[in-house]
């Protein structure tokens, strides 16, 4: 299941630009192209299958074939075009390697979980990229291609910078190659989180997301990088559409909204625990412990033990707390649910001191 999703996922980013066919001109491998672009995999795969029965579809074409076939419900049929895509492109790569095959036997290569080939191509691709024996790339189609070589290496200099030139040259025609873009800002976003700049992050992952309902996980991401620059009614807007994506397993999206859409009725959020250390660095187990703590004063409230002040303080602690957890990726829902403290999160008059 892991491999076709892969396959799935790399398939799309088979793309390229194709004429029109004059009247009454037979179908061609560029109409098969611009058929499977626009998304119409149907009618694609029937130009592919004539193609394939008169022998005429190379690696990449018998690329495409194999995934119009399983977007068509037919996985045996995928499977086989997708070993004679593979035959054809070791052939290609053997007698006059280019960067188009090269890209193309990686991903085969990668799809069937032939992860040390896949590195070998790569590099010997981006080698001959480096010496000089291959032109630089110049087109986005070619530099995406070279950067997601690097990624295949798990080279993220390389990948990183042939994104970047991919991106400023494919970013001047948005609409022809969308899959392409979305890669690469997606590749570039999880670079520059990671380095904790998540303004950049934000950015790429916003423009990741552009003209596209999106995945889940995409707007969980770009909804975590909002929040880490305290913009937390956006990032509330991101978490919601994340489960809206996907309501039947949105619990952690529908806890991170409801916690970011308080935080941002605050304004801004302590950096630090009451005992002065940074709300960042806690252990996951130190942010359970806070929260429960916490959680605890508006009963106290209730009691009146403590003033409006305290709870108003603690309120803002909490979700601290709550967020730092719930961006750290740790099971929020089952802990405020255990920990008996979900209304909490729920119900924002809960932190209200009774008259």
């Amino acid at each position: 299941m892991l491999r076709r999703a892969r396959f799935l996922v790399l398939a799309v980013l088979v793309l390229a630009a194709a004429p029109a066919t004059a009247a009454g001109t037979p179908a061609s491998a560029a109409d098969a192209v611009r058929l499977y672009d626009a998304g119409a995999y149907p009618e694609a795969r029937e130009v592919l299958e004539r193609l394939n029965r008169e022998g005429k579809l190379d690696g990449p074409l018998l690329y495409r074939l194999a995934f119009a076939r399983a977007k068509t419900g037919d996985a045996a049929g995928a499977e086989q075009a997708e070993t004679a895509a593979l035959v054809a492109l070791e052939t290609a790569w053997k007698e006059a390697p280019d960067l188009e095959t090269g890209f193309y036997l990686s991903n085969v290569y990668r799809n069937r979980r032939r992860a040390a080939d896949a590195r070998a191509v790569a590099a010997a691709a981006t080698a001959r990229v480096e010496r000089g024996e291959w032109p630089e790339p110049e087109d986005g189609l070619a530099r995406f291609r070279v950067a997601k070589l690097y990624e295949d290496q798990s080279r993220r200099d390389g990948a990183e910078r042939w994104y970047r030139a991919a991106v400023e040259t494919l970013a001047r025609e948005p609409d022809r190659f969308p899959a392409y873009l979305r890669w690469a800002h997606r590749y570039l976003g999880d670079v520059e989180f990671a380095r904790g700049e998540f303004d950049a992050a934000s950015s790429d992952y916003a423009a990741m997301l552009a003209d596209t309902p999106g995945t889940p996980d995409g707007w969980d991401r770009l909804g975590t990088s909002l929040a880490r620059l305290g913009k937390f009614g956006e990032a509330a807007d991101a978490w919601r559409s994340a489960e809206k994506l996907d309501p039947a397993n949105g619990d952690r999206y529908r806890y991170c909204w409801r916690l970011a859409r308080q935080a941002g009725d605050i304004g801004k959020l302590p950096v630090a625990a009451p005992d002065g250390r940074a709300i960042a660095t806690l252990s996951k187990e130190d942010l359970e412990a806070l929260m429960k703590d916490r959680a605890g004063v508006p009963e106290r409230a209730a009691a009146g033990t403590v003033g409006t002040a305290e709870l108003a303080g603690a309120r803002a602690t909490f979700l601290a707390a709550a967020l730092e957890y719930a961006m750290r990726n740790y099971p929020i829902r089952e802990t405020a649910f255990f920990g008996g403290y979900a209304p909490l999160i729920f119900h924002p008059d809960r932190w209200i001191e009774p008259e």
